[in-house]
């Protein structure tokens, strides 16, 4: 599987409920949106292969340890409980891109 998109529209007080336990286990995950939707479980691992997170109200503090955001393009997480992006030390890779424009 490359991607989730899950988005509760009804916003009636995220009354959808997902066990994260199971993102743990698709290792070739590239995007995945959660938006309006209440998780329970926990979360040990994420994708190496991700390249793209959304999730609206992340209930985590951090983000897996074992998270290799080598393919990360974005990181959207608005309204989460993520305080520090990761125990420990990264190393990460920017890419820096410029646009120039020719008039």
């Amino acid at each position: 599987m490359k991607a989730i998109v899950i988005e509760d529209k009804t916003r009636m007080s995220f009354e959808t409920t997902m066990r994260v336990d199971a993102l743990s286990k698709l290792n070739h995950l590239e995007f995945l949106s959660l938006q309006n939707v209440n998780c329970s479980g926990s979360l040990k691992y994420l994708s190496g292969e991700l390249g793209y997170l959304i999730w609206h109200k992340y209930p985590f503090v951090c983000l897996p340890p074992g998270f290799q955001s080598v393919n990360l393009v974005e990181l959207i997480l608005p309204k989460s409980n993520i305080k520090i992006l990761w125990d420990g030390k990264k190393v990460i890779f920017l890419i820096i891109l410029f646009t120039f424009l020719f008039i």
